[in-house]
């Protein structure tokens, strides 16, 4: 989160106070001005540990020129390299199998590993996926340039096998500029950017997540070649940068809404409840600063997506062996991502030639529409690249045994020693005190409980969450429980079949 001006010996990170000042900092530092500070002396190298430490999240017109020259190189002048290396070529990808000669589906929860089926056939060996091409290395003076593309053949091939022509890539994301917009769900502090028609995105990792990406490809293949329609992220290209002499590590991958039509509302769902509530206040602060609401969480969803029982089996059945292939690999905390369109579109309407396939689960204008309620959703897995460690465990130990006992603690005291708990209204600001027996009752029912509150002052009514701090059902837990709890919360809560005759949806 961090580029560095520097005027002279002096500098300002623009994200943030850390600065190099030769005098004392303002008593309201501005991000405008160069603040003063510590000695300068120091500034060389505090600056230069700062930007170690933040510099993987910049963003900005001069970053997406960077990356795109440096996708110019890694993409044509991967190609070149892999014909002149007479290694596989996307055109000599085979097909997948026919539903004649597949093998027989997993059991329900099982993961068809690359080594239990025939799919070995189609797979590039081993050492293809953990290859590092640092052929096309080239830095320039200012620090910028491609550093290495990781797996350049075995990409290659999956693009092939996801329908991606190498001449439609190329001209996607190298015929017109990158576009930096707000993302929807996701991890906070990654830079996305976005290709003119929309069709992929380029996302920032980390050193840990391109690395642990990596060391799944071979089964990530594995599994697309077993299940076409999977959910996953599309990985069709894999590299390091350098950005101002900053390394970054970049996942070229498919737009979850890759649509013509807008999305109205954005929900990233984890089957967990703790801090998982958006409340009105800030949804409508993120909409005064960005123009558009922001991406709501678990407890504010209040709907179901209602798809055809066949379509909403399917998609749990997909889903479980999704989820099944991340608990393989020790991964958890990942989410479901569900845009919706709110207004129904013409069933006799026609999207558009695209260049990029879609899957069963994507086939109106990129999602799926419901003759129901004619709302149109696009379902994709998210932040896929977290691995259950010891941080994660110790996360959990401190937020469960720790943080909500003295949360739990505080707000019972608070029931026995207060009658009245100030509220404020989102949409007038109005200030009033609310009878403590509201919360009592929600303590009673759940600390996840959502209760709905009426200003008296302009009658608007809202949702509060008054005891999410006392709540302990988080996200850290271990992969097998994480998946469980996320495929129960996505049958119980997501994804049902159309109503039924007497309008009550119909639970898979």
């Amino acid at each position: 989160l961090a580029e560095v001006d520097r005027l002279g010996s002096h500098w300002v990170c623009r994200y943030c106070t850390l600065c190099n000042p030769a005098t004392r900092p303002a008593e309201n530092p501005n991000v405008n001005s160069v603040p003063s500070g510590v000695s300068a002396a120091l500034s060389g190298g505090i600056g230069l540990l700062h930007g170690l430490v933040f510099a993987s999240a910049r963003s900005g017109p001069q970053e997406a020129q960077v990356i795109r020259a440096a996708l110019s190189r890694a993409i044509l002048e991967g190609i070149g390299a892999v014909h002149d290396a007479e290694a596989p070529i996307a055109d000599e990808v085979p097909s997948r199998p026919t539903a004649a000669d597949e093998a027989p589906g997993p059991a329900a929860g099982e993961w068809a590993g690359p080594d239990q089926h025939p799919e070995d056939d189609f797979l590039p060996p081993l050492c293809e996926f953990l290859a590092k091409d640092r052929r096309m290395r080239r830095v320039d003076a200012n620090g910028d340039g491609l550093l290495t593309v990781f797996a350049p053949f075995a990409l290659q091939r999956m693009r092939a096998l996801l329908g991606v022509y190498e001449d439609d890539f190329a001209a996607s994301l190298l015929d017109h500029e990158l576009t930096s917009q707000q993302t929807h769900g996701g991890r906070s502090g990654a830079s996305f950017f976005y290709s003119n028609d929309r069709h992929f995105v380029v996302k920032a990792l980390t050193k840990r997540e391109a690395h642990t990406l990596q060391a799944m490809l071979r089964d990530w293949f594995a599994h697309f070649v077993r299940f076409p329609n999977s959910l996953l992220p599309h990985v069709y290209a894999l590299l390091k940068v350098s950005v101002r002499h900053a390394k970054q590590y970049l996942l070229v991958t498919n737009n979850a809404f890759d649509t013509a039509l807008s999305i109205d509302r954005v929900y990233d769902l984890k089957g967990s409840t703790a801090k998982r509530f958006v409340d009105p206040k800030e949804q409508l602060s993120a909409f005064e600063r960005g123009g558009r609401p922001p991406t709501l969480k678990d407890l504010n969803w209040r709907s179901h997506v209602f798809l055809p029982a066949p379509l909403a089996h399917g998609m749990l059945k997909q889903l479980g062996q999704d989820t099944a292939l991340l608990a393989t690999h020790n991964i958890m905390d990942y989410s479901l991502l569900v845009g919706v369109h709110e207004t129904p579109v013409d069933p006799a309407s026609r999207e558009g030639a695209v260049t990029v396939p879609r899957n069963i689960f994507r086939t109106d204008f990129g999602g799926l529409r419901c003759t129901s309620t004619g709302r149109t959703y696009f379902i994709s897995l998210i932040d896929v690249l977290q691995p259950y460690d010891m941080s994660k465990a110790v996360e959990r130990f401190v937020k469960t045994k720790v943080l909500s006992t003295v949360a739990s603690w505080g707000q019972g005291l608070g029931v026995r020693n207060q009658s009245l708990v100030r509220q404020v209204c989102p949409s007038c600001s109005h200030a009033w005190n609310e009878e403590q027996a509201i919360l009592v009752a929600a303590a009673e029912r759940s600390p996840s409980t959502v209760i709905s509150l009426t200003c008296p002052s302009c009658g608007d009514e809202f949702e509060t969450a008054p005891l999410q701090d006392a709540d302990n059902n988080i996200s850290s837990i271990e992969p097998s429980a994480y998946r469980t709890r996320f495929i129960d919360f996505c049958r119980d809560k997501v994804i049902v079949a159309s109503l039924s005759a007497n309008n009550q949806p119909v639970l898979l």
